[in-house]
């Protein structure tokens, strides 16, 4: 959330054959914002310790949120288990 460009983001821990799970960022840029992925993990690895970097940067124009407001994580890790299941 400190990267300009970037509204809301949501990190999430998915299962990986080698290390048991691997982090995957969702973000929501700012109307107007173009961002890459090579922008976020640049910004991520000036921050974060190298196994808390993500593995794969996922954009979306929204992100899901709970009745409560709070980001929904589960819905994000199932999205992305179905997309990478066929895969």
């Amino acid at each position: 959330l400190q990267m300009p460009g970037v509204a809301d983001v949501a990190t999430v821990g998915v299962p990986d054959p080698t290390y048991g799970e691997q982090v995957i960022i969702f973000v929501q840029t700012r109307s107007g914002q173009t961002l890459t992925e090579r922008d976020v993990v640049a910004h991520c690895a000036r921050h974060l310790a190298d196994f808390k970097m993500p593995q794969e940067v996922v954009f979306r124009a929204e992100l899901p949120k709970t009745e409560r407001g709070k980001m929904d994580r589960k819905a994000l890790a199932e999205e992305w288990k179905t997309v990478n299941a066929s895969a």
